[in-house]
């Protein structure tokens, strides 16, 4: 997967290399310096080259299209709306941690209608073990409508007397 960039060796610096790679369509740059022989910088490089197109990869945790989660609208035409991450997400991490990621989605519920579809409504956050915390903001993937002043009254008078602002599907 190595494919560049340039080598060289100064009495200061002694033997070095700006390398790069490419591996299921991630790139690694690697930058080596210090090392005592061109024999050691063979080495070095290629066992670093080597671990970090093997040991890594690029996991897609989101796509913008894909509904996360379902958030209730109080007075609204529809009793839920879904949500999804604004953006895809794609982090490079130890395949190591792949299974140890931690995703936390945050919102205020209930939302009150009108929802209008890419309202930011809350965000998620995925923590990379020993590594940083990635946060996308969480956006309403539909519109949900108020309901008509009728239904809205009924809805208002359940809303004091069961809690449940609720009349849409």
């Amino acid at each position: 997967g190595a494919d560049g960039i340039k080598t060289g060796h100064t009495e200061d610096g002694g033997y070095g290399l700006i390398g790069s790679g490419m591996k299921d369509g991630r790139r690694v740059i690697l930058v080596l310096n210090g090392m005592e022989s061109d024999r050691e910088r063979k080495m070095e490089s290629a066992r670093l080259m080597q671990w970090a197109l093997n040991g890594f990869s690029n996991v897609t945790l989101f796509d913008d299209n894909k509904t996360l989660d379902d958030v209730p609208v109080v007075l609204g035409a529809k009793r839920l709306v879904g949500v999804a991450a604004q953006s895809p997400v794609t982090v490079s991490l130890p395949k190591l941690f792949e299974k140890d990621l931690k995703v936390e989605v945050e919102y205020k519920s209930p939302l009150q209608a009108p929802v209008t579809k890419g309202d930011v409504i809350g965000s998620v956050k995925v923590s990379v073990p020993k590594g940083a915390v990635h946060e996308v903001p969480l956006v309403a993937a539909e519109n949900v409508g108020e309901l008509s002043w009728f239904l809205k009254m009924i809805a208002k008078a359940r809303l004091l007397s069961t809690g449940e602002g609720y009349l849409g599907r």
